[in-house]
């Protein structure tokens, strides 16, 4: 992920942290950088960074970084070029980001190819978020519902322009209230999985959309939650087993581990157990195969008879068949 990335740095060492030490550490750091200290320059910008002894300000990070950079330090020469890189503190810009990045490996920097290949990936990217966007921007004009819905995502996930995710919600609940069904599987994933917004209750109300057409994201979900949220294993393993049979591999490898019988609510099946770590493996599901090695080679399930012999050969037959993710 690059936009979390964060670069190594290089740190003075530091005493134990009281208040007063922790001024008299920025003091001193502030008197060098008047002299145009190089490394202290470059401290100073990543205390803005860090928030730790500064209040965090981007810009001010990359005022004092560049002064550093300029006095040819290396480590700021890397920051600074991720900043430009991720908008940190300054526009975007891939080009400086290449510049500096370049005059650090020519100064020996081994990080420096690596940040470059960054850039490089980061810039495609750039341009692959624009495109979305500028394609969603148009059908929500034109009336296109998916696009709608699209325009929506890009709100929420910030492809392109600044997070809003009550906007993306509101543009969500404009398809869906014109019949866009499909929005709503993306109205419970915000629900579900945004730290900020995390509501189960509403997650699931809004996967039952998806639930009525057999849509198999949705009643995986839907299983989830009745397990995870609310304990309640029958509600929760009848939407899963709905899922595998309309073919979520994530949804018949959790049933798998489910039968194994290590779950006090659901107990152990091992003719079910095989049927659904069959189907996971069959549809490619990589932590499959890493289940079907800890089955085989788990020295506490020796005496449990979870598979048989018959089983296993069965298992690693289907298994060597098909091709598995990381080949």
């Amino acid at each position: 992920n690059i936009g979390g990335m964060t670069m190594a740095t290089k740190r003075m060492k530091k005493k134990k942290n009281t208040p007063q030490k922790r001024n008299s550490y920025i003091t001193r750091l502030r008197e060098l950088a008047q002299e145009d200290h190089p490394e202290a320059l470059y401290q100073l910008g990543m205390e803005y960074l860090s928030g730790e002894h500064l209040s965090y300000n981007a810009n001010r990070a990359f005022s004092y970084l560049e002064k550093s950079a300029n006095h040819y330090y290396v480590p700021a020469m890397l920051e600074l070029a991720f900043s430009y890189m991720t908008a940190r503190g300054v526009k975007r810009d891939f080009e400086q980001a290449r510049h500096w990045a370049k005059r650090a490996l020519s100064l020996g920097s081994h990080e420096a190819s690596d940040l470059l290949t960054q850039i490089d990936y980061s810039q495609v990217q750039e341009a692959s978020n624009e495109k979305e966007y500028q394609q969603a921007l148009k059908g929500y004009q034109n009336g296109d519902l998916k696009e709608t819905s699209h325009l929506g995502e890009c709100y929420i996930y910030g492809i392109r322009v600044t997070c809003d995710k009550e906007k993306g919600l509101a543009l969500l609940h404009e398809a869906l209230d014109q019949g866009y069904k499909e929005a709503a599987m993306l109205i419970g994933d915000t629900y579900f999985f945004d730290e900020e917004l995390k509501n189960d209750a509403k997650a699931l109300k809004y996967y039952q959309y998806g639930n009525q057409d057999n849509n198999k994201e949705s009643l995986y979900m839907t299983g989830s939650i009745y397990i995870n949220t609310y304990q309640d294993y029958n509600q929760g393993i009848a939407y899963l087993k709905k899922a595998a049979q309309y073919e979520s591999a994530q949804a018949a490898y959790q049933l798998a581990i489910f039968y194994l019988g290590d779950n006090p609510h659901v107990p152990q099946d091992t003719k079910a157990l095989k049927y659904y770590l069959q189907q996971a493996l069959k549809a490619d599901y990589e932590d499959a195969f890493e289940f079907l090695d800890y089955l085989h080679n788990e020295q506490s399930l020796k005496g449990r008879k979870v598979l048989s012999l018959d089983d296993f050969i069965e298992l690693s037959q289907i298994a060597a068949k098909t091709k598995r993710p990381e080949d």
